[in-house]
């Protein structure tokens, strides 16, 4: 469907990252520069598109479907091709968008992560917030940054790892 242009040096640009807002403008996930054109380019029941990208100019922000976006790109490429990854197609080359927001509505169920240790040990990659240093599982402990005895709670933002060492200080 779209071929990397040349100036993209190792690795294609359709695996770089996209920021993907709901309809409210809130961050929903990140998604490829493939997926981010595939919605782009989708339609509904209606002909009416499903998402939109949303471009930063002069501190504004501005929404384009994927044929304005296209047309802008024809001047994006002219006037400041150093500012964007490209796309190029058959015909013409596409400014590869860094937000774009879906327009419609769909009932996503809400996966929140599990507040647990193993998890609290992935966020902090294995790291002790202490001293910085890597270890295993079996060497990390969970501190509470504002302690349970002070009001504390097991929140994701009052939890964190710390060695067994830097945890007795």
């Amino acid at each position: 469907m779209f071929a990397t242009s040349a100036s993209v040096q190792s690795g294609s640009c359709l695996d770089s990252s996209v920021l993907l807002l709901n309809a409210h403008y809130m961050a929903m996930r990140v998604v490829s520069v493939r997926r981010a054109f595939t919605l782009l380019f989708k339609h509904d029941a209606q002909q009416r598109p499903i998402a939109e990208v949303v471009d930063i100019e002069d501190g504004r922000y501005v929404s384009y479907d994927f044929l304005d976006w296209a047309e802008l790109s024809i001047f994006k490429r002219e006037f400041e091709p150093a500012r964007h990854d490209w796309i190029r197609t058959v015909r013409f080359s596409l400014a590869v968008p860094r937000i774009i927001r879906v327009l419609t509505f769909s009932r996503l169920l809400r996966h929140d992560v599990k507040l647990n240790r193993r998890n609290i040990f992935a966020r902090d990659n294995n790291t002790c917030q202490f001293c910085g240093k890597r270890f295993s599982s079996s060497q990390l402990s969970i501190d509470h940054i504002i302690p349970r005895s002070r009001g504390g709670r097991s929140t994701w933002e009052n939890l964190i790892c710390a060695c067994v060492r830097c945890n007795v200080k």
